[in-house]
């Protein structure tokens, strides 16, 4: 605190909110990436997640690393009054989420535009699913 009363603030330089958000989405938690950084620029999980909505967009210039096979799988969630559709897809060996949907219906044309999203990002790749698409 300065002597006025007020707190400095210490700005974190973007090359390490880069790294640390590099670090996320490959994989590290929010508590590991604080880990990481506290020998360079010691910074709380509080300070990254928010990074990481500041900058969610930037997501997609990340890569999970090498994609084999995916899971896909879909389940319904009641949200308020309403019934929802959660898509999920998984890496099969290493179980990182590779991408995630909301939808109020649960149809052919969902399923296709949610696959079409994860071609576009890894490739094709072998989706395995349970058959109720």
């Amino acid at each position: 605190m300065a002597g006025n009363g007020f707190f400095i603030r210490e700005r974190t330089p973007v090359a390490v909110v880069l790294y640390g958000l590099y670090v996320y989405f490959s994989g590290l938690s929010l508590g590991g990436v604080s880990k990481a950084l506290e020998h360079v620029f010691p910074r709380s999980h509080t300070a990254v997640s928010l990074w990481i909505q500041l900058f969610s967009y930037l997501a997609s210039y990340f890569r999970v690393g090498s994609v084999d096979r995916i899971v896909v799988d879909e389940t319904w969630l009641k949200v308020g009054c309403d019934v929802m559709w959660l898509w999920l897809a998984v890496e099969l060996y290493r179980r990182k989420i590779l991408g995630f949907y909301l939808s109020r219906t649960r149809n052919i044309l969902v399923a296709a535009l949610f696959l079409a999203q994860l071609k576009k990002r890894y490739g094709a790749r072998p989706v395995y699913t349970d058959g109720a698409l």
